[in-house]
């Protein structure tokens, strides 16, 4: 694996052996960092299963704007075989741009897949009013098990959450939409967020302003809507937050798709 992950440095050359989607998602973290948690997903029929699981190595490394690289990682996971795998890659960067060199190998196969991709890592002013990456999840649970490790990166505090990725929700499965960020900046205790969810350019519905748990300088968001009632499709969320203290009103989007 190391080999491999060499290789794609020295060449800037990405193979297209087992092709996987990365999504990374910022919030503040210690003063100076960012915290970058990096869903990893693909096609899990393209891996190579026994007993029902599957055997898979993730590798990466990022370059700074001067062409050094500054952090490298290896990982290597059995994961429950299935028509979707995914993982979940922590890391802890400086604002800034930064070239991702990720890869991952099917260890039974001997099958591998690279991309070179352009990572833009934002800082959290602490002057301002800010928002995280927003989060839509499926399924959250309690645990006491650590967080922000390999394989547990959208765990926050006692919480583990699974994004949803790519994956769709179900009506017919009772799925509820899970949202999660934070509001960072603050002038007072009271801030509030609104959801409008549009499918197809047309507004379908949206909830009154519900105030965030929080304090001076940081709220939270953690929203379980049910989807039973709404058409299948392909839908926009609008999320609308507003500091009263402040009188500033942020907005940004996410999208999803319902299931039947």
């Amino acid at each position: 694996m190391s080999e491999l992950l060499e290789n794609l440095i020295a060449t800037k050359t990405a193979s297209d052996g087992l092709s996987f989607r990365m999504v990374p998602s910022f919030f503040r973290s210690e003063p100076g960092t960012t915290y970058v948690p990096i869903l990893i997903e693909l096609d899990g029929t393209t891996l190579e299963s026994s007993d029902g699981r599957v055997d898979v190595s993730f590798f990466g490394a990022l370059e700074n704007a001067e062409g050094e690289v500054i952090q490298r990682f290896e990982e290597r996971a059995e994961l429950e075989a299935s028509d979707h795998v995914r993982y979940e890659i922590p890391l802890q960067l400086p604002p800034g741009d930064y070239i991702a060199h990720i890869g991952l190998l099917d260890e039974k196969s001997g099958t591998h897949g690279s991309r070179i991709v352009t990572l833009q890592v934002p800082g959290f002013d602490p002057d301002d009013v800010l928002l995280s990456s927003v989060v839509l999840y499926d399924a959250a649970e309690q645990t006491d098990e650590p967080g922000g490790i390999p394989g547990r990166a959208f765990q926050f505090g006692r919480v583990k959450l699974e994004p949803i990725g790519s994956r769709t929700f179900s009506r017919t499965d009772g799925d509820a939409l899970g949202i999660f960020f934070y509001v960072y900046g603050s002038a007072g205790a009271e801030v509030t967020a609104r959801y409008v969810f549009i499918k197809d350019g047309v507004e379908k519905g949206q909830t009154r302003p519900q105030v965030l748990l929080g304090t001076e300088g940081l709220a939270l968001a953690s929203e379980e809507i049910p989807l039973a009632s709404f058409e299948p499709g392909n839908y926009t969320l609008v999320i609308e937050v507003e500091d009263k203290a402040s009188g500033e009103v942020l907005q940004k989007q996410a999208r999803f798709k319902l299931e039947p």
